[in-house]
């Protein structure tokens, strides 16, 4: 994707400003704030829109918070970041789901 066709397809103001603001370079959660306006729990539902259009953001708690990715691995590592989430999530599931009896059988969600 490039930066342009991604711009294009951003219709809410926030979620534009945000990827806009990212184009510049890594931003902090608390520097979204300070550039939005809003809260860090807003923004970073506005990074999960920009996410689930395919926009790759990566975070770091060691790194300068989020930021655009810019190459295939760093597009990799997020792909594998977030498969292993939710495969601990489904995990988590199933355990709360046997502690109490629930006698429905576990099923992978359509994606």
């Amino acid at each position: 994707m490039t930066e342009s066709s991604d711009l294009r397809r951003i219709v809410r103001p926030l979620d534009r400003l945000i990827f806009e603001s990212l184009l510049s370079g890594p931003k902090t959660r608390q520097d979204l704030c300070l550039i939005t306006g809003q809260e860090d729990r807003v923004n970073r539902y506005a990074i999960e829109r920009l996410r689930n259009q395919g926009i790759v953001i990566v975070s770091s708690s060691k790194g300068k918070g989020y930021r655009l990715a810019q190459t295939a691995e760093e597009v990799k590592s997020f792909v594998n970041d977030m498969e292993s989430r939710a495969q601990k999530a489904w995990r988590t599931a199933g355990k709360v789901r046997r502690a109490y009896g629930l006698k429905d059988q576990l099923s992978i969600p359509n994606i």
